[in-house]
């Protein structure tokens, strides 16, 4: 027997797709037995579509990160459904991209993905480091499997130029490419990224690469890296009330103690009383428990829209030496925050604190890439 809530999800799953503005189901008697009706309307602004997301984050003081968001996407541009995604970032750091991605069956179970990158990262100066920046294109292909409506298996190869500059009294910089392959697994039936009820996101990624640097004191010309990477959130909710749990875990294993492959920590959720990606590293360690209030019932009597009130306690560090990881380094932090899932995206205003006497304020509308 199917449930209420079991039905609730499969429709969900189908507005997932992003392609339909109503979604309807109905069971229909036939003489063979029940069946379960799908009716669909498509998006009256689709196939084509336009997203757009704005971030804000400061720590009260000299730094304020700005960032804009644009994505561009062209659906059912080939045979089984091609899409071909345009995305591009302005702001603190710089991002422009174009993606190809092809069903390669009429039940598009089996895909191909083509993408090529343009990208500047940027860290700031903190009283550990200099300013860094890290200019590359980066460009790969890959094969892979939907093994489930929600999840997907995907095996690439991955190239990557790029020159990493140090601004410090004097700058310098160092160029690298590196050539290799990835395997990644992810699943994702999360109601919302950012203030979900139910659900859950997993990610596993594998890279393999081998790196080419220049001369540089210090720096090994020729290195081979593993790369892992685990994030997982999932949510559970009882009437008003929403409990979020986040993990993510990051390790590069190469022969030297350098690599230009980094994690990073700070920002929403994500070590809220520090700055967006304030602290970076080979190892991350981070976990997170959040809980989750919907106002939208006791203020406007309607929980068609709803408005969150939530709070976090998290704690993580990055370390750049895999012997130097411990459990007594993590850094506590925790977060306040209204937030709600638009036409736009999600918005979302708050302050986070972290242990030092950290703190940052963040406010972002709209779908962030």
């Amino acid at each position: 027997m199917v449930t209420k809530e079991q039905l609730q999800l499969a429709i969900n799953s189908v507005y997932a797709l992003n392609e339909f503005e109503h979604v309807d189901a109905e069971f229909v008697d036939l003489p063979n037995g029940r069946k379960l009706l799908v009716t669909t309307q498509e998006k009256s602004w689709g196939p084509d579509y336009l997203n757009f997301g704005f971030d804000l984050q400061t720590d009260f003081s000299y730094r304020t990160i700005i960032a804009l968001d644009f994505a561009y996407s062209q659906n059912n541009i080939s045979r089984y459904g091609g899409k071909w995604l345009n995305e591009a970032k302005l702001g603190w750091e710089f991002m422009l991209a174009s993606e190809f991605y092809q069903p390669l069956v009429e039940n598009q179970h089996y895909f191909s993905r083509a993408r090529i990158e343009y990208s500047q990262d940027k860290w700031e100066r903190t009283t550990e480091r200099a300013e860094l920046s890290n200019e590359y294109f980066k460009a790969n292909v890959s094969v892979g499997y939907n093994y489930a409506n929600n999840g997907a298996v995907e095996f690439g190869f991955i190239s990557e130029k790029g020159e990493l500059s140090f601004n410090n009294i004097e700058e310098t910089s160092l160029d690298y490419d590196s050539l290799g392959g990835y395997l990644s697994f992810d699943y994702d039936n999360l109601n919302s990224i950012n203030f979900p009820t139910q659900g859950n996101k997993f990610s596993f990624n594998i890279f393999w690469r081998n790196e080419n640097y220049q001369e540089f004191d210090g720096i090994t010309p020729n290195d081979t890296s593993v790369e892992v990477t685990f994030d997982w959130r999932g949510a559970l909710s009882f009437k008003s009330h929403a409990f979020v749990a986040i993990a993510s875990l990051a390790t590069v294993d190469n022969k030297t103690d350098f690599s230009v492959h980094v994690t990073e920590l700070g920002g929403f959720l994500n070590l809220s009383g520090y700055q967006k990606d304030a602290l970076i590293g080979s190892h991350k360690v981070f976990i997170a428990v959040v809980y989750q209030y919907d106002l939208s019932r006791e203020l406007f009597d309607d929980d068609s829209l709803p408005l969150y009130l939530g709070t976090s306690a998290e704690a993580g560090n990055v370390w750049t030496l895999a012997e130097s990881v411990k459990v007594g380094d993590m850094i506590t932090s925790a977060s306040l925050y209204l937030g709600t899932d638009t036409s736009f995206g999600p918005a979302v205003f708050g302050v986070g604190f972290a242990s030092g006497g950290r703190r940052s304020v963040f406010l972002s509308l709209g779908k962030s890439f």
